[in-house]
């Protein structure tokens, strides 16, 4: 650099003999050069074959930069002076001096005053913004000066640093901007490989005079998708985040500058991620992408990524080339699954892959993030399901929908005591998620069935019978989180409002992958009716709405209800099963008995069997008998008893208003002798 920063002295000390300034040769005696004459100036060659060819790699990037600069006299100058001023800072004083305009760093009036000594400034106007075009932003012109004569070149020193070989960006933009080179892979050809292809044959056909927009949500491989579209167009490409560009509705020109600066440098394209609309307005940002395209000029494409649906084609002068990554096939999540599997774990074989794939609805960086952590834990070949499917669920963003409540039960199907065809129905509901790899793509049964793939279960029946807990059985079999959906927070007067709120319950589902549970769903779909008022339209407009969503759902959907006569029929068609719960039999209501006072419970001898054929009790009442019961034995200080049971059955008819006598107990009635003498009084 010294080489460079001499050649600004030879032509600032010349220019000063020029105008015979002695005091100023006096005074910065140790920078200037008195006797320098044109001759000795000649005579420094200033191509870089010959400045610097001693040092190949230093002539290889100053050969770059002397290209951009198109080998104009002016601009080469300011280079000059501006690494000059780098190196001493005093120059910037002597400048000031010496053109009467005290400046922050050189400006392209100054370098075209040294470089053509004799020409009047004002009769070479169009010259010098040419010059000043051409290094505007490798000198980080400062962009709030109106004129651009005096628009100061801001002193910094990475300009140098690129020339000697660094290879890093710039350090201001390191942290947040990273290169992505076309000679490197970054990933497989795992989403949407034949819309790359597409992509890349345009932006060749365009000539780099382009624009490229990305659109989907967080995570879902954007990045992936420019750069591999990038790299069969043959250019490297520079990721800015559009939070760091932009403040407000402005883009930031420290930044900007230097971002230019380095795909200039660098031979980038620029790609602008996470673009947001702020302030409200979901426009594509109209006012900030036009200056982005009046000040990106070179022949690279511009690439852009984001969640706006907006589409930016009215915004550019450019063609533009729309690509929307929505959700991803079968195929595409079995890619992104093997792709980090084979990067994270020592050995992937054996890996649940398409298990996983057909399960968990996740994008390309909540999968990394998954096996991430997974390779933490130092997992062995022998692969716990569960834990996997509660790693995938940490990284997944947290629920924020007052609509919707996670149920915590982590019930097995030992704990659900119900008749064999029942439990039968909720194990083939599993096993219909469990096979969805090899029903819908090995045995290509995604072709024939594109809609309606959601799987639907109602479970009818008296309350108490266990629909709920069948459930979270299923959900606890599966591994998947199960959220009840509160319908008094769905329902809504206002018209429009309930479908809201539903759309906004179904969305979140999608992104997480859980089992929906509607309780008591009959309370919100009901019956359709003919359309007779306003409020009738209204409500089938909601039915109707849920019915589609039920559709596209493409997880497992679960709704109870106590008054299945009250479901309308259109909704009994769409289910895949239709579960029906009983009150038990005699049998199992002492099964359910025995499991709720087993072992575990100390206790005095239990007539199991008298319970059972002498009362008809729901599993509900009988897990409030056992537990009311037990409550009460241990506040005695002593074992349970048929006394607390008898005394809980009784206290359970009262609770639903039923008249029970001491003949209802039978030989066990005298036990009630002190309860019925309380009762009697009150």
């Amino acid at each position: 650099m010294k080489r460079l920063a001499a050649l600004a002295v030879l032509k600032l000390s010349l220019y000063l003999n020029q105008e015979e300034n002695p005091q100023l040769f006096e005074q910065y005696r140790g920078l200037l050069m008195t006797g320098v004459t044109k001759e000795d100036l000649a005579r420094c060659q200033e191509l870089p074959q010959c400045l610097f060819h001693d040092m190949p790699a230093t002539a290889r990037r100053y050969e770059r930069l002397y290209g951009l600069l198109e080998a104009n006299p002016a601009a080469v100058t300011a280079v000059q002076v501006y690494l000059l001023t780098c190196m001493e800072p005093r120059i910037l004083q002597l400048l000031g001096q010496c053109f009467g305009i005290p400046s922050e760093g050189a400006n392209i009036q100054e370098a075209w005053a040294l470089t053509y000594r004799e020409d009047e400034c004002i009769d070479h106007i169009r010259e010098i913004y040419e010059a000043y075009l051409l290094v505007k932003y490798l000198l980080l012109a400062d962009m709030e000066e109106e004129n651009f004569l005096h628009a100061a070149f801001v002193p910094d020193p990475y300009l140098a640093a690129w020339l000697l070989g660094e290879e890093e960006i710039d350090y201001i933009l390191r942290g947040f901007c990273e290169i992505w080179h076309k000679d490197e892979t970054y990933g497989r050809q795992v989403i949407m490989s034949r819309e790359k292809e597409h992509a890349a044959e345009f932006l060749q056909r365009q000539g780099g005079q382009a624009v490229l927009y990305v659109s989907g949500r967080p995570g879902s491989g954007r990045k992936f998708f420019v750069h591999q579209a990038a790299r069969k167009a043959g250019v490297s490409v520079l990721f800015v985040p559009y939070g760091k560009l932009v403040e407000g509705e402005c883009i930031q020109n420290q930044i900007w500058m230097r971002v230019l600066r380095e795909c200039l440098l660098s031979e980038t394209a620029l790609c602008i991620t996470d673009i947001f609309a702020s302030g409200g307005n979901i426009m594509f940002p109209r006012e900030v992408f036009q200056r982005v395209e009046q000040e990106y000029m070179w022949n690279f494409p511009l690439f852009l990524t984001g969640s706006l649906e907006i589409k930016p084609v009215s915004v550019f002068s450019r063609p533009v080339y729309l690509v929307s990554i929505g959700e991803y096939s079968m195929e595409e999540r079995v890619g992104f699954w093997n792709y980090f599997a084979d990067i994270y774990l020592e050995d992937s074989a054996g890996f649940p892959v398409e298990t996983l794939a057909s399960r968990m609805n996740l994008n390309a960086r909540q999968i990394e993030n998954v096996m991430e952590r997974l390779a933490g834990t130092g997992h062995g070949r022998d692969w716990d399901m569960q834990e996997i499917f509660r790693t995938c669920y940490e990284v997944m963003d947290e629920v924020h929908s007052q609509n919707m409540h996670i149920l915590s039960g982590k019930y097995t199907w030992e704990d659900l005591k119900l008749p064999p065809y029942p439990k039968k129905l909720l194990k083939d509901l599993c096993c219909q998620v469990q096979c969805q790899t090899t029903v819908w793509n090995k045995w290509g049964m995604r072709r024939k069935i594109s809609y309606g793939r959601s799987i639907s279960a109602l479970f009818s029946g008296p309350p108490g019978t266990g629909k709920t807990m069948a459930a979270q059985v299923v959900a606890s079999c599966l591994g998947l989180d199960i959220y009840r959906v509160d319908l008094s927070q769905i329902t809504d007067k206002y018209v429009g409002e309930t479908e809201k709120h539903l759309k906004e319950v179904f969305d979140l589902a999608e992104k997480r992958n859980m089992i929906l549970l509607f309780d008591e769903a009959d309370a919100l779909f009901g019956r359709r009716t003919g359309a007779g008022d306003v409020m009738e339209k209204y409500a089938n407009t909601q039915i109707s709405y849920l019915l589609q969503r039920i559709e596209e759902y493409s997880g497992i959907v679960l709704m109870t209800t106590n008054l299945v006569s009250n479901i309308d029929r259109a909704f009994l068609r769409r289910f895949r099963y239709h579960v029906t719960f009983h009150m038990p039999g005699a049998k199992l209501r002492q099964e359910l008995w025995e499991y709720m006072l087993d072992e575990s419970v100390p206790r005095e001898e239990i007539d199991f069997e008298y319970l059972a054929s002498q009362f008809e009790l729901s599993g509900a009442q009988i897990k409030n008998i056992a537990l009311n019961a037990c409550c009460q034995a241990a506040a005695a200080g002593v074992q349970l008893q048929m006394k607390h049971l008898v005394e809980g059955i009784f206290q359970e008819g009262q609770k639903e208003g039923k008249l029970m006598l001491s003949e209802d107990f039978g030989m066990y009635g005298k036990l009630l002798n002190d309860l019925f003498r309380l009762f009697s009084q009150n």
